[in-house]
């Protein structure tokens, strides 16, 4: 017989504890995190937005360049959803603005060190209430956290599935 027909126990909610804890750990931590990120310094995330922001602009996908001004190489499923998840949003910057270089930034992030370890100078329009690119920027993180909290769920259910009888999973 098909083991999708077979009769499954029943969950019971302390089988669900563990994966609400870790979830909402996972939530908590994530959250904290990109709240505590400056605008733009986490890797490569000005890459990232500048390719939710020309899909916005311009309704095509960018095309990749030596100079990679966007991450044009990456699948756009991701930033497809960014960019219908902020489309709505009026940011008067161009598409591929580069904000205010740090000019005290340390090139060697690797080591402690008293350099300034942000890229970028940032100012009074980051901090909430949000509004604009900061706006648009925390839409999409929070939309990153959402599909992480997606994927530690997915992850849960698939080593439940391996291994059904395996409480340690």
């Amino acid at each position: 017989m098909s083991r999708l027909l077979t009769r499954r126990r029943p969950h019971r909610p302390a089988d669900c504890l563990p994966l609400a804890a870790i979830l909402v750990a996972y939530l908590a931590l994530s959250a904290a995190y990109t709240l505590a990120s400056p605008l733009y310094e986490p890797t490569d995330e000005i890459r990232h937005f500048r390719y939710v922001r020309h899909l916005i602009s311009y309704r095509e996908l960018p095309v990749q360049r030596a100079d990679a001004r966007a991450q044009s190489h990456h699948p756009p499923l991701y930033y497809v959803l960014g960019a219908l998840a902020t489309g709505w949003i009026k940011i008067p910057e161009e598409v591929y603005y580069e904000p205010p270089i740090n000019p005290y930034w340390g090139y060697r992030y690797w080591e402690v060190s008293d350099d300034n370890k942000n890229q970028y100078v940032h100012g009074d329009g980051e901090q909430f209430p949000f509004h604009g690119i900061t706006l648009a920027v925390r839409i999409v993180r929070g939309m990153t956290i959402l599909i992480g909290c997606g994927v530690v769920w997915l992850t849960y259910r698939i080593g439940r599935e391996l291994a059904p009888g395996c409480r340690a999973v």
